[in-house]
């Protein structure tokens, strides 16, 4: 009688399950350094609205540039911590964070033009199409900026931490995401 293929491959081989686990810590990394980058461009517009003010946030003219690397910095000091990350390796990646960060916020001062334009074009008395397909452009050129940028950081940074620790890692933002997604109710987005 033969196998099937389900049966003979239900065991993923070595070099597979690493290739799995490198893509997983790229992917930890990645929400990491994500959510510096959401960080920084939400810190400045203020747009998380009054209920933070705990963390910082300054209303509408969001948290200072000092706060935001403070609090970038504390984040990163936790999650580092918490996957027993040297004391150098805490510094480097802090390094990491801190000049992705930096360069993140350089392109808000485009994104917040290129949407101020995008409400005079659908506001105005005339609706013109190639103007907003312009800032359209633009806003998806900024977008692979950023993305480029990030991916930089990811790879920078996972140099810096062990395989273990970015294992580690991963289990505890799955921990952590789990926890945040089954709080919410249904319909509540995600």
């Amino acid at each position: 009688m033969e196998t099937s293929n389900v049966e003979r491959n239900s065991e993923p081989s070595k070099p597979k399950r690493r290739l799995v686990g490198k893509i997983l810590a790229g992917g930890v990394l990645a929400g990491l350094l994500a959510s510096a980058a959401a960080f920084v461009a939400h810190a400045h517009e203020g747009s998380f609205g009054a209920g933070c003010r705990h963390m910082g946030w300054r209303g509408p003219g969001g948290m200072s540039p000092e706060a935001m690397r403070e609090r970038l910095d504390q984040m990163t000091e936790r999650t580092l911590t918490r996957v027993n990350a040297s004391d150098d390796q805490k510094a480097r990646v802090k390094q990491v964070v801190a000049a992705a960060a930096q360069d993140l916020a350089t392109l808000r001062e485009s994104h917040r033009a290129n949407r101020q334009a995008m409400m005079e074009a659908l506001s105005a008395d005339t609706i013109d199409r190639e103007r907003i397909e312009s800032i359209r452009k633009a806003e998806l050129a900024l977008a692979e900026q950023a993305s480029r940028r990030v991916s930089v950081a990811l790879a920078d940074a996972a140099e810096v931490l062990s395989p273990d620790q970015r294992r580690e890692l991963i289990s505890l933002l799955h921990k952590r995401f789990e926890r945040h997604f089954d709080s919410r109710e249904p319909g509540q987005g995600s």
